[in-house]
């Protein structure tokens, strides 16, 4: 079951701030453990053998037979500037969708490794609100950040025709270069609003990739530390080919689906 939760995307964990400017002269750290519930969308290709794969999160846990291997997200920051790092391991089988009377199941072996930095561009205060979760100053605040996302998958197709089976695989790695921004609303003390995204490929690894968020936040004190536990939705678009022919190999896929977890502050 675990095969298909995984801690992904830099975004989500690198918003770990209050829309308060932070200290200017203070170091402030965070870690943040959350669960991704990853469902599959797009099409594959793997030495010239094309699949299309429309899998949803239940799919995939009646599909994967393993566990999470690697998952963590850091992150430094002081002043206006910071810096994240982030990791993600995850095996993931989907039955493709069927062709021509060809049966096609995929795995994919996933591993993300992500990191860069971020600036605060400001920060502006929207009025005071009063409510049942806090109340206080609603304020606003604006990040950018730049980095690199570097991409291990190792694809495999099993297909079956019905009178002889074979299977397909192959692997690649690639690095992708990002810009994103980010938007980090404080509605009271207690409930905070995340949104944002980024893009890059730009052809030097995919030839493009995107990632959408929007998390929804309490703030709370765990063990003495400030805390944010989150509830939100994320997608990861990566369009990435190589060699042409019978070594053709593609992932065309958005990775998607809700994520939950907590963000810890020291």
């Amino acid at each position: 079951m675990a095969a298909a939760l995984a801690i992904a995307g830099s975004f989500f964990a690198a918003s770990s701030g209050h829309a308060e400017d932070p200290a200017p002269e203070t170091w402030q750290f965070s870690i943040a453990p959350y669960l991704w519930a990853m469902s599959l969308d797009g099409d594959v290709t793997v030495r010239g053998n094309d699949a299309g794969v429309d899998a949803s999160f239940i799919d995939i846990l009646q599909q994967s037979d393993s566990i999470i291997g690697l998952l963590g997200h850091g992150e430094a920051r002081k002043g206006k500037w910071g810096f994240y790092v982030d990791g993600v391991y995850a095996r993931l089988g989907a039955k493709a969708n069927p062709r021509a009377g060809l049966k096609i199941e995929s795995t994919a072996e996933l591993s993300f490794l992500e990191g860069g930095a971020f600036y605060r561009v400001g920060q502006w205060d929207l009025g005071n609100m009063t409510d049942a979760f806090g109340g206080g100053m609603t304020s606003v605040a604006l990040e950018t950040y730049a980095g690199v996302r570097y991409t291990s998958l190792n694809l495999s197709l099993d297909l079956d025709n019905g009178v002889t089976q074979a299977n397909a695989g192959g692997d690649k790695s690639w690095v992708d270069p990002l810009l994103g921004a980010r938007a980090i609303l404080d509605l009271t003390e207690r409930l905070q609003l995340i949104v944002g995204g980024d893009i890059g490929g730009f052809g030097v690894g995919s030839d493009m990739t995107w990632s959408a968020i929007g998390v929804i936040g309490y703030n709370f004190t765990l063990l003495g530390l400030d805390s944010t536990a989150v509830i939100g939705y994320k997608a990861l678009h990566q369009d990435y080919q190589d060699g042409s022919g019978a070594h053709a190999f593609r992932w065309d896929m958005t990775v998607h689906g809700p994520i939950t977890g907590a963000i810890i502050r020291f």
